[in-house]
């Protein structure tokens, strides 16, 4: 795990990963101060990942908690009022279907898209920050749909982290950090529009990226996270 040192404009380490986790196809949320990881799968083979990971800043240490009833992989993570929610999900292939009317069809989306795609939530409005469709991928555009209105308007313009196609989101108060392997963009959110604040160092490493945000005690920055040597 790294984190983001604005002011020296640098990626350092925090914490390694206990070595039965795996951040691949896993759920990734903080709840209290803490962040947890549920699911995924690790090594060639895809193996599941069963337990669940806690790991704590203020004591700089991992705990283990148990799995969902049913392992799963490629599971989105939320955490909310004291609980945690894993959403969807598969296991050897299979994908969950809902047995219940307790899930409601929100919007569906307008513009196509080629493949990747996140979203960041924001007072009333949920934007889609999305891949272009076909040749058009390496341009990414914003779509918001107004939660109250139940209506989509596009941003025109907005191009996020034009530089590499594929990357996470976060939001920090008004902020919307935007990170990907070369470049991470800070955007203020503004009357439903984006705008461009500055631009960061990216992320150096290769692999699954998951994007959170954890409030750190007092202490010695960590070391910097250099770029892992090419095979």
């Amino acid at each position: 795990m790294c984190y983001l040192d604005e002011e020296e404009d640098a990626w350092r380490t925090l914490a390694a990963l206990p070595l039965e986790a795996s951040t691949m196809l896993a759920g990734v949320a903080t709840l209290g101060n803490k962040l947890y990881i549920v699911g995924g799968v690790r090594g060639a083979s895809k193996e599941v990942v069963e337990l669940g990971f806690c790991y704590d800043p203020d004591s700089g240490t991992w705990r283990e908690f148990p799995s969902p009833h049913q392992p799963r992989y490629d599971t989105a993570l939320a955490g909310f009022d004291g609980c945690l929610y894993a959403i969807g999900g598969e296991f050897q292939r299979t994908p969950y279907v809902t047995q219940s009317d307790a899930w409601q069809p929100v919007a569906e989306l307008r513009r196509p898209q080629s493949y990747g795609h996140c979203m960041v939530a924001h007072r009333d409005c949920l934007y889609v920050v999305r891949n272009g469709p076909s040749d058009d991928f390496l341009h990414c555009a914003i779509d918001c749909l107004n939660l109250a209105t139940g209506q989509w308007t596009a941003l025109p313009g907005q191009f996020v982290n034009s530089k590499g196609a594929l990357f996470t989101a976060v939001v920090r108060g008004d902020i919307v950090y935007t990170v990907n392997r070369l470049s991470t963009m800070l955007y203020a959110v503004e009357g439903g529009t984006w705008r461009l604040l500055r631009e960061k160092i990216g992320f150096p490493r290769p692999g699954s990226l998951q994007t959170f945000l954890l409030r750190l005690p007092p202490g010695s920055p960590g070391p910097v996270a250099l770029p892992l040597p090419e095979l």
